[in-house]
């Protein structure tokens, strides 16, 4: 499957990307480098044979599947559009510092009861991501949660889909701190 990534080195972007790379799929990315860090992302996937970086401009032709990329949603298209509202994501390279992360414009520290309960990291994030992009059928709109993140009112929508974290969440925060420590000067 050919694939094209809208706003390829958005950080969420950007790990959507890598796990397709991994996967052995081909992806056309868009996204324009008029940041530094944009620029650092795609030496990370621009040597992968299977990726290629086109213009914002390119028509969208000959591939499968296209993905939309912002803050709050992705747009997945395949035979019919489905947009697919995020939780509160994590991960590495996302905008941050070192007790707390920035959800769009919103800052969460790490210990915020919030973060806590809405909070998913972008791997276990991406494991149901890929499988819904492999589903024969999606409804048109998906709201994904952490399986923390659970209230009575969601009993009545069938759109909500819940992430389980495949490790703690305090290894998770510890990886993405070393991280942000390592390459601070990329963020």
């Amino acid at each position: 499957m050919i694939y094209v990534v809208k706003n390829c080195f958005h950080w969420i972007g950007y790990h959507i990307v890598n796990r397709l790379l991994e996967e052995g799929c081909q992806v056309n990315g868009m996204d324009d480098l008029s940041t530094e860090k944009k620029e650092n992302l795609m030496m990370f996937v621009g040597r992968n044979e299977q990726f290629r970086h086109v213009s914002i401009n390119s028509k969208n032709s000959g591939h499968d599947v296209t993905i939309t990329v912002d803050d709050h949603m992705i747009k997945l298209h395949k035979e019919h559009p489905v947009t697919i509202k995020l939780p509160l994501l994590f991960g590495e390279w996302m905008p941050m510092r070192e007790d707390g992360v920035f959800n769009g414009q919103a800052y969460v520290p790490f210990d915020a009861s919030e973060f806590a309960a809405r909070a998913v990291h972008i791997d276990d994030f991406l494991t149901s991501f890929v499988q819904w992009i492999h589903a024969s059928s999606l409804p048109s709109s998906i709201i994904a949660k952490s399986v923390h993140d659970r209230s009575e009112e969601d009993n009545r929508y069938d759109q909500y889909l819940y992430i389980r974290q495949r490790q703690p969440l305090e290894a998770a925060i510890r990886s993405v701190k070393e991280h942000y420590r390592k390459y601070k000067e990329f963020y």
